[in-house]
């Protein structure tokens, strides 16, 4: 196919794309502003092009052929390919602007994220920063995210980014707690405490323990349980409790003697632990907005 007749193609490209994504004429026609009968020719046109049926469609659903995924991948390299051109340009002009969009778990995003984007904002006046409270693993471009702060041991090897260093679960209490019920010397006497755990799933109220080649595990019990990291911390405070937490979570109330270690020489183990990583999107030119605040998590975390 000649360039010019090519060229007539691209659009028709870009639309197959999105509707490929959203499975729907209907939800792709709405994110590209046009109608879905318009998207229906467009792909249509492209069918004709390409000599090949890119979706089987019904009544009640639309799905994308082999030759289609084929065809998607390819067509996805485009619009990278597009997308690059522009952030050269952003690179060039070497201005730190346009919308940010950053993910991390809640608990991350609450007690070490919030200052430094404030901070960063107020020294790049021409950033906007959208912040996704996001837990586990998910798909940055399905979200739209920009960059991706993970608790994990397994990043995902098909994005890069930045180690920011390890993260340990604690156990903590208030003194007056600690006072009232006692000091558990085994995680077993734990089974004999209120224990705050995390609202999510019926396994987050099994703890896991190790030290050295020993490993116990406990099903605690409790009055309270929340998915919220801040809210169990104020019911430790208050007293209603033993919970665990991030280290970055309680370290500044352990400095103060607001609560108090329980079972220091016992680690935890679970789901939401690992390292802190950065991760964002392997390209040639990182868009410049993404890596000075990569830049600036490292001044203020390393």
């Amino acid at each position: 196919m000649k360039t010019e007749q090519l060229m007539t193609h691209l659009p028709d490209l870009a639309a197959f794309i999105v509707v490929a994504k959203e499975k729907s004429f209907t939800e792709a026609a709405k994110q590209l502003q046009v109608t879905p009968s318009a998207l229906s020719k467009l792909v249509k046109r492209l069918e004709r092009a390409l000599q090949a049926q890119l979706f089987v469609r019904s009544t009640r659903k639309l799905a994308i052929t082999p030759i289609g995924e084929e065809v998607v991948l390819q067509a996805q390299q485009m619009l990278i390919a597009a997308q690059q051109a522009f952030v050269v340009a952003e690179q060039y002009q070497n201005r730190v602007e346009g919308t940010l969009t950053i993910s991390a778990p809640e608990a991350y995003l609450h007690s070490v994220l919030q200052p430094i984007v404030v901070e960063f904002l107020a020294e790049h006046p021409g950033v906007n920063i959208k912040i996704l409270a996001i837990d586990g693993d998910y798909d940055l471009n399905q979200k739209g995210v920009d960059i991706a702060f993970k608790l994990t041991d397994t990043p995902s090897p098909e994005l890069v980014g930045k180690n920011f260093g390890d993260t340990k679960l604690v156990l903590v209490a208030s003194s007056d707690y600690l006072a009232s019920k006692g000091i558990p010397k085994t995680p077993s006497e734990l089974a004999h405490h209120d224990c705050l755990f995390i609202a999510e799933r019926e396994d987050t109220a099994s703890w896991t323990f190790r030290k050295n080649n020993q490993t116990e595990k406990v099903v605690v019990h409790g009055r309270f349980a929340a998915n919220q990291s801040q809210l169990r911390l104020n019911a430790v405070l208050g007293g209603l409790g033993i919970g665990i937490f991030h280290d970055f979570v309680v370290s500044a109330h352990l400095d103060a003697g607001a609560v108090n270690q329980v079972l220091p020489e016992w680690s935890l183990e679970s789901r939401y632990f690992g390292s802190v990583y950065a991760q964002y999107h392997a390209s040639t030119y990182i868009p410049i907005k993404v890596s000075r605040f990569i830049e600036y998590c490292e001044q203020k975390l390393t």
